[in-house]
């Protein structure tokens, strides 16, 4: 026999109605507020952004590219003098595809190549990083953490060019800042006098660098635009720059653990940045002054490896396409050159292997997508967000009418379900803690399709989820209660009212996990279907939720429901 009537702890009906609109108003207001705070926030707080810099600043953005078989990335990033946030765009394509966007993050990178098919990237914090619309993982640093200036993949491994035990030449730089926030540097690398500090080659053998050789005391340069490596036959080949207009070249032979020379290349400009490139068994080189496109350079054939002379091929693009910095590579047939434009326009040029151009193939690109912006998603997002947030505050209070019913002669104050609603939000904390991980992962490069794919976030999602279930069900055997029951005044007992056995609270959260994340939560509607309000864990555990003091029996009795 079971019979429910409900006991009035206000004075009215009408003023419970009344009470229930007001909660309702203070849900808007306290939305409006959190909107309205989000929107200035987001517009006089965020930073400028990494699109759009002042226009007074001759170089804001560095293009890298590199291309293998049918695919080619290209990636935007800061420069080294950039005094403001350090932003990268990577972005990919089919040799017959569109252009899409593959990752960003707050890092500035240094080379790219391939590995296995995927690209791989250093960053100048000495990462590197395999990068793919799926994966976005860091992997194993050099020996010492060192910093890696040039990386080069081929399916039968991938060689890296870096310092040391973290050590790199001292450099003397004099700085200007301007009012813009970017910095003029020049780097003076001094000449390696110890061993931590030279250049070496490694090797990346079952997930971890094994050292391979040193690199010539005579290649000094410390930076990374200044040097380029490829992997030719499975033995690497370096290019450096040796003088202002020189570029000398070493290959390795695995015998001996030596470096031999493969000649040098004389530019009619002082180089700013080089690449290696190889493309049908043919070595070719790109290099790039100042100001311009570069020129590509390719080997005279028959012609001793160490005395090898270079064919200088200058680039030219139409007067009306101005360059703030410019990017080569080769991939499949064809040679590709890459521009930026001060208005951050792109634009690609095409080539045959031999230089030839290519008619009618001077394309402008789409832009990157900018990840500082702030889009009517998000403000919506967040919206949602505190809207939630202040109905569950609101939802939160102890008023109101609680509604009793008797089980053999047993009076259970049943919980409503604003109050269940409440708890359950409060005891999801650590699904709290998850998303500002994901959120920071995001910031970091991490894109949604990765969620299930980041090594981190997957063992954090674990993790987290333990302490969600071991929480729950730790709290309901020790206290009779969660931290989110706590607040708001709830207990889980059993049928006849007495604390629920160990058993009991194992089971109704053992099935809570199954209703959320197998059945998607419908098996929770039989709460508003139900006298006892029970969900379907708590019909198989024998459970009830009640409140924690029960109301008192007034004269505020509306009648029975005998059933």
């Amino acid at each position: 026999m079971i019979k429910s009537y409900f006991v009035n702890e206000d004075r009215s009906c009408a003023k419970g109605w009344r009470r229930g609109i007001d909660s309702l108003k203070m849900a808007v207001v306290g939305a409006a507020y959190i909107l309205a705070g989000l929107f200035t926030a987001t517009i006089f707080a965020q930073p400028t952004p990494a699109t759009k810099p002042s226009t007074s600043v001759a170089r804001r953005w560095e293009l890298l590219a590199h291309g293998s078989g049918e695919r080619l990335w290209l990636a935007v990033t800061t420069p080294a003098n950039w005094a403001e946030s350090q932003r990268t765009f990577v972005r990919e394509r089919a040799m017959q595809g569109d252009w899409h966007d593959v990752n960003n993050f707050p890092s500035r990178l240094i080379s790219l190549a391939d590995f296995h098919g995927q690209l791989v990237v250093s960053l100048d914090n000495g990462e590197w990083k395999r990068i793919s619309g799926d994966q976005f993982a860091s992997g194993s640093p050099l020996p010492g953490h060192g910093e890696i200036l040039a990386l080069a993949g081929q399916d039968a491994g991938l060689w890296a060019v870096g310092f040391a035990e973290g050590a790199r030449p001292e450099t003397v730089s004099s700085t200007t800042t301007r009012a813009t926030g970017l910095q003029s540097a020049t780097a003076k690398p001094a000449l390696p006098t110890t061993r931590p500090e030279q250049l070496q080659l490694y090797q990346l053998a079952a997930d971890h660098w094994t050292h391979v050789a040193e690199l010539p005391p005579e290649v000094r340069t410390a930076q990374g635009v200044e040097i380029s490596l490829i992997s030719s036959k499975g033995s690497p080949i370096l290019a450096y720059k040796e003088s202002a207009n020189c570029i000398a070249m070493l290959r390795f032979n695995p015998e001996n653990k030596s470096w031999l020379a493969a000649g040098k290349i004389e530019a009619s400009f002082s180089v700013r940045k080089l690449k290696l490139m190889s493309a049908r068994d043919k070595v070719m080189a790109w290099a790039v002054g100042e100001n311009g496109v570069g020129a590509f350079y390719f080997p005279q054939e028959n012609q001793p490896a160490i005395d090898m002379a270079w064919r200088e091929q200058l680039l030219s693009v139409p007067a009306s396409v101005s360059v703030m910095d410019s990017a080569a590579t080769a991939a499949g047939d064809e040679l590709h050159l890459f521009i930026i434009r001060p208005d951050e326009e792109f634009v690609e040029q095409k080539y045959s292997l031999g230089g030839k151009e290519q008619l009618h193939s001077l394309t402008k690109l789409p832009p990157p997508t900018n990840p500082e912006e702030t889009t009517l998603k998000e403000l919506i997002n967040w919206g949602l967000l505190g809207l939630l947030m202040v109905i569950t505050l609101v939802t939160a209070n102890k008023g109101g009418y609680a509604e009793v019913v008797t089980v053999e002669k047993v009076e259970l104050p049943v919980a409503t379900f604003g109050l269940r609603l409440a708890a359950g939000l409060i005891d999801l904390w650590p699904a709290y803690i998850y998303e500002i991980l994901v959120v920071h992962h995001f910031q970091n490069g991490v894109k949604l399709s990765q969620l299930y794919t980041d090594h981190f976030l997957v063992q954090a999602g674990w993790i987290l989820s333990a302490v969600y279930l071991l929480h729950m069900v730790a709290g309901e055997i020790f206290q009779g209660r969660t931290i989110g029951k706590f607040c708001v005044g709830l207990r889980v007992v059993a049928m006849n009212g007495q604390p629920a056995p160990i058993g009991s609270i194992v089971l109704r959260n053992l099935l809570k996990v199954i209703e959320v994340l197998v059945l998607v939560g419908f098996p929770l509607i039989v709460i508003f279907f139900n006298p006892l309000r029970q969900r379907v864990g708590d019909f198989a555990a024998g459970t009830v939720v009640i409140a924690k003091n029960p109301p008192v029996k007034e004269k505020g009795v509306k009648g029975e429901d005998p059933s």
